[in-house]
């Protein structure tokens, strides 16, 4: 009867009794690689899988992480991609810009590109002071500095972009609101704003890159206070 006693093994192992185990003998599950492994990563090591040793493991997660680098590094490559796309775009935009003799065309020009180059939905300029030549164009119009003083000033260089509320695109697209999902403002030199809108809510991110939108308001300022007003 001892004999048959001794051959019956103990299955009345609570939680406490194994966690109470392993804070007796912290170090010994490292010297037990199939437990460590299964410790580390419980979803990824099942009955199926058979003993797993800490170097199957450790070479499993190597090559997980070799796929989220190269995933990383596709969209890195994808994203240098569409920038070079946008740079080259607005490198011909530019070139044809500065041949246009008034700015009255330049402005004309520069929105109509603008919504067949990039889809935009609206195009306004925001400007303290319009010249004469200007003035009766649709989306040219004065800027009102009390109404825009939600816009960021700190780091007026930086385009704000993303889904504004309904007031403060009425504010950007006076009249055109309503069709307006995402937008991007961004400053012009020395005084006003360039506002683009788009119907699609996903246009235009928070955290989207703007260089290009950059490029684009320093082109516009710098034509705006070369040509002045015009007659």
């Amino acid at each position: 009867m001892g004999s048959k006693h001794m051959d019956k093994p103990d299955t009345d192992l609570t939680e406490q009794d194994i966690l109470s185990w392993f804070k007796a003998h912290p170090d010994q599950w490292q010297e037990m690689p199939e437990l460590r492994a299964l410790i580390e990563n419980p979803k990824q090591i099942g009955k199926a899988d058979g003993p797993t040793s800490l170097a199957d493991f450790q070479l499993r997660r190597l090559r997980q992480e070799n796929n989220k680098l190269q995933a990383q590094l596709q969209s890195l490559v994808a994203v240098a991609q569409t920038n070079e796309q946008l740079m080259r775009r607005l490198h011909r935009m530019i070139l044809g810009w500065a041949a246009t003799p008034s700015i009255t065309e330049f402005v004309v020009q520069c929105r109509d590109q603008l919504g067949q180059e990039f889809g935009a939905d609206a195009i306004y300029l925001h400007l303290d002071s319009i010249p004469k030549s200007l003035s009766a164009i649709e989306g040219i119009v004065e800027c009102d500095q009390m109404a825009l003083d939600w816009l960021d000033r700190e780091q007026p260089k930086h385009a704000q972009c993303g889904r504004f509320t309904q007031s403060k695109l009425a504010t950007l697209f006076p009249g055109s609101e309503s069709e307006i999902e995402s937008a991007a403002v961004i400053a012009l030199e020395p005084d006003g704003w360039l506002a683009i809108g788009s119907a699609d809510e996903s246009k235009f991110q928070p955290d989207m890159g703007t260089l290009f939108l950059e490029l684009l308001a320093e082109t516009i300022s710098h034509r705006l206070n070369r040509m002045g007003d015009e007659s």
